[in-house]
């Protein structure tokens, strides 16, 4: 007989405190206008917010983040 799975010192309740537990950092991109705000939250930082107007320019942005090893979220099915 196995020994119980003992859970998580924590429990994950909504995204953003799955987001926070990164050690890295995460960012958040959010509709803003008629572009996106993209949220960076990187550990030991205070926050950065860039704004940009094209789906491009979010990917390049988003891409560029993921690379240095940030995790990210799409908000509202942005």
């Amino acid at each position: 007989m196995t020994a119980p799975v003992k859970p998580p010192p924590f429990q994950f309740n909504n995204i953003r405190d799955w987001l926070e537990a990164k050690a890295g950092g995460y960012f958040v991109v959010e509709p803003w206008g008629t572009g996106w705000a993209i949220i960076i939250h990187r550990t030991c930082r205070p926050m950065e917010t860039r704004l940009v107007e094209t789906p491009a320019e979010a990917n390049r942005v988003r891409q560029a983040l993921t690379d240095e090893g940030l995790c990210g979220y799409v908000a509202e099915g942005a």
